[in-house]
């Protein structure tokens, strides 16, 4: 099945991949195509976060959202594509939102990789924190919300990110741990206007949603996949 990952990296980073294990926060925009990627590379073993069910406005970007699964919980769904891709994959899940106690308890699994992909400031920094603090390689997605050129798309270390408003308050954040580098991200150099939101009500001019690009999202979720790889390699 893995053939031609294994012509591609060799049969060492092949058997590294395989007995991975990947906790992979937040399935939405960004998370589903890094989870495409991870398990179509063969990666051995998931647990998947996220407290979310799929609505019709998910079509647009998310790999799993299709109108046959609307309403449905985004971790199950997302665990039923990794053993359609891959049945020999043991994939957990867990649906709830990810707060301190939670990012503690993943750290405490020692996993291959955390890969953050997931909305929420204070989430995010509570899983790099825990990540860092104990050593546990980690990875993450910065905004990708109303990027839409695809090629403005990088990574790089988190204290060497621009231009991404995400990642000015996540630095923010993590200088009260006393932590200011030490993991990769995917971030965006574009330059957008900040009036780029889309109602959500049309009776409502005060509701907003944000919208994103299936292109640039896609992006997004295929580096962080990539930045994953890399720290899965590298163990």
């Amino acid at each position: 099945m893995f053939q031609r990952t294994a012509i591609l990296y060799g049969d060492e980073a092949c058997e590294k991949i395989r007995s991975a294990f990947v906790v992979l926060c937040g399935v939405g925009a960004v998370g589903s195509f890094a989870c495409e990627a991870l398990a179509r590379l063969g990666v051995g073993k998931f647990l998947l976060y996220d407290f979310d069910v799929f609505e019709q406005s998910n079509v647009n970007r998310q790999l799993c959202a299709l109108n046959s699964t609307v309403g449905k919980t985004k971790v199950d769904v997302q665990r039923e594509r990794i053993l359609d891709i891959n049945p020999n994959a043991i994939v957990q899940v867990r649906n709830v939102f990810i707060d301190e106690n939670i990012a503690d308890e993943i750290v405490s699994l020692r996993p291959s990789v955390v890969v953050d992909a997931i909305d929420s400031l204070a989430s995010k920094v509570s899983l790099a924190v825990a990540s860092v603090k104990n050593s546990v390689p980690f990875v993450s997605s910065m905004g990708a919300a109303r990027k839409k050129n695809p090629l403005q798309v990088a990574t790089a270390d988190i204290s060497k990110t621009s231009s991404c408003p995400l990642a000015t308050k996540m630095r923010k954040q993590l200088r009260r741990f006393a932590i200011d580098k030490g993991f990769k991200c995917v971030y965006s150099k574009e330059i957008v206007e900040k009036q780029t939101h889309i109602c959500a009500d049309k009776n409502s001019s005060s509701e907003k949603v944000i919208g994103s690009s299936v292109i640039t999202t896609g992006v997004f979720g295929l580096n962080l996949a990539n930045l994953a790889l890399e720290e899965i390699i590298k163990s």
